[in-house]
């Protein structure tokens, strides 16, 4: 069957519905399934009200993604569609926060062992998606590997239902073939199917139970919970993400 390539990258307008804010959505069709067969707990609706302003765009032009939104200072141009994938989910997490401004977001990896709900943080390169990529094959619940919501006022942590995220570089730590059929691989990136690992939804809370830190040697390190605000105060991401930088 031939496809109409011009039809099939053609823009169309979507909305989603987060924690009572809409988010506004310009991409075509094929980029939304894809998002949503990664994304756990979302709904794109292909409609777009009137009175409201789009978000973010991703446009296929030229063999290349580009990606803007009213979050970013400039947009970004990668050739491959797991990054694009990777800038859009980004831009997506900031939205949450500049829409609903009752959360902070946290860069960390957390899960659910043994009816404890974890958080480990660390610096970029600590190990951390190896830990989570650990925990999701041995059939853990899994909440981030990356960002993770933090509402101050009810004490609680929350699910962005972003799928797990490693780089190319980790297929070599997967072994069995089941497990590497659970992820897409890109040129860069590799991300988990939606339901092929216990990924948490949208907005799944949890209290938390057990802080970790990465130290040096790639290990796990127990922090008491009553340094919780010094400890992740480093792996806060910084308002200036999530302000509004421009109309669309």
């Amino acid at each position: 069957m031939e496809i109409d390539i011009a039809t099939q990258y053609k823009q169309k307008e979507f909305t989603t519905e987060v924690f009572s804010s809409l988010i506004c959505i310009a991409a075509p069709s094929f980029f939304v399934d894809l998002v949503e067969a990664t994304l756990n707990g979302w709904s794109f609706t292909e409609e777009k009200p009137d009175f409201i302003k789009t978000d973010v765009v991703v446009l296929y032009q030229n063999d290349l993604f580009h990606i803007d939104s009213i979050v970013l200072d400039e947009p970004k141009v990668v050739d491959d569609l797991l990054d694009a994938l990777n800038e859009f989910f980004l831009c997506l997490s900031y939205l949450v926060v500049n829409k609903t401004k009752d959360f902070k977001l946290l860069h960390c990896a957390s899960y659910a062992e043994k009816d404890k709900n974890i958080i480990t943080v660390g610096p970029k390169n600590s190990g951390k998606s190896e830990l989570i990529l650990s925990k999701a094959i041995s059939g853990k619940r899994i909440y981030s590997d990356d960002l993770l919501l933090w509402s101050t006022t009810k004490g609680v942590f929350i699910s962005l239902g972003l799928p797990l995220r490693l780089r190319r570089t980790a297929i070599s730590l997967i072994k069995d073939k089941s497990i590497k059929e659970k992820f897409l691989i890109g040129k860069n990136i590799l991300y988990s199917h939606q339901k092929k690992i216990d990924n948490a939804k949208l907005g799944v809370d949890f209290s938390l139970d057990e802080l970790k830190i990465m130290d040096k040697d790639f290990k796990e390190k127990d922090v008491p919970i009553y340094k919780l605000l010094t400890c992740i105060e480093p792996y806060l991401i910084s308002d200036r993400f999530f302000s509004h930088k421009k109309d669309l």
